[in-house]
């Protein structure tokens, strides 16, 4: 799953996607990303190109008619209720897909005396790169729009499935769907020309030769703690 993050901030986002300056979204670093905040979105503008805005995490359906705060956990979306071409993640899978920037992630590996150890996933580099995303547009009461997103999870490659070692058994070992260079364009570009097949292809573990994964501390008074390493890098199977 992928439930806390580290995002750039939005000078580092418009230089790695070459975007201009003419958003008014002054995102800062932020090391410990979480669910129900308004963090930094990647939208393709048929007219304007690609947008970065400020989307609350955790999706709220466009067809919602209860208290946001009923809508439950949509902070993930699985790869496999989108494959099955129903449900809630289809509609923003054909018309709303967007990418979401990070420098990495964080998952907790459960330890045999019965602690979780947070863990640190990034690629091999400083690079940012995207995670996979779906978004939708809610009505509030309040007659205000609310736009907000998922991120896409897909089973975990062996990398991974080492960290995330306490899954739910219905799921087993998840890590986000990362998504870079054209394949990163092509899944929030329509103007691609990717077939719905090719696609839903693109939800797939990325390759654990690509990634490294390092223990880090589960809380600091300084945010940027939180992603320097505090033991060695997670060896690959």
């Amino acid at each position: 799953m992928c439930g806390r993050k580290y995002d750039g901030d939005a000078a580092a986002i418009e230089r790695a996607w070459h975007i201009g300056r003419h958003n008014n979204n002054p995102f800062r670093n932020l090391f410990d990303a979480r669910p129900g905040q308004e963090l930094p979105v990647l939208t393709m503008n048929s007219e304007a190109g690609i947008e970065l805005d400020a989307f609350r995490w955790g999706l709220v359906p466009s067809w919602w008619k209860k208290p946001i705060k009923e809508v439950g956990s949509t902070f993930n979306a699985t790869a496999e209720k989108i494959k099955a071409k129903n449900g809630m993640w289809w509609g923003p899978f054909l018309r709303r897909r967007c990418l979401v920037p990070v420098y990495g992630y964080y998952e907790w590996q459960y330890q045999a005396d019965g602690r979780s150890v947070r863990h640190y996933i990034k690629l091999r580099g400083d690079e940012l790169f995207a995670l996979a995303g779906l978004w939708d547009a809610w009505q509030q009461p309040d007659g205000s729009t609310l736009n907000s997103y998922a991120v896409v999870t897909c089973p975990a490659n062996p990398l991974l499935a080492k960290i995330h070692n306490k899954p739910k058994k219905s799921e087993g070992p998840r890590m986000p769907v990362i998504l870079t260079g054209e394949t990163a364009r092509a899944w929030f570009d329509p103007s691609a020309g990717l077939s719905q097949e090719d696609l839903l292809n693109l939800l797939a573990p990325y390759s654990q030769e690509a990634m490294i994964a390092y223990p880090v501390v589960n809380t600091a008074s300084n945010p940027a703690d939180l992603i320097v390493p505090i033991g060695e890098s997670v060896a690959l199977p």
